[in-house]
């Protein structure tokens, strides 16, 4: 039997942003995420099962938080749309660990328009 009191998934992520509309542009349009709600300075999407929770700072107020890593299946595609889109991608599509069984975990990292870190990431099978 499963233990109930275990957490399953993640159910929300929290992000300051600077900008409604930069950020519902960035996240719903370049991104592809659902955006299923505005409230005033609050904007969540949802991105599988996992809500993304974006509340607008004022700029002296805002800070990065944590790091949000994305599953992409084409990882250099995605990174290019950030390119054409003239996002700052930071650091570009990457190996960082090779799994025992030769799987590839691959990295990218880009910024948003209020400067959080992101990440998209996938696996692949080591040539």
């Amino acid at each position: 039997m499963t233990d109930p009191t275990v957490p399953t998934a993640v159910g929300q992520v929290a992000l300051q942003i600077r900008d409604v509309d930069a950020s519902i542009a960035f996240y719903r349009d370049l991104l592809g995420l659902e955006h299923f709600g505005t409230w005033n300075d609050l904007v969540f999407f949802k991105t599988g099962e996992t809500r993304l929770f974006c509340t607008k700072v004022e700029s002296g107020r805002w800070k990065p938080m944590s790091v949000v890593y994305f599953s992409v299946a084409d990882l250099d595609g995605a990174i290019e749309r950030l390119k054409q889109a003239d996002v700052a991608v930071t650091n570009f599509p990457a190996p960082l660990h090779t799994h025992d069984d030769g799987t590839e975990e691959w990295m990218a990292f880009f910024n948003d328009p209020a400067g959080n870190t992101l990440a998209y990431m996938t696996t692949r099978q080591s040539s």
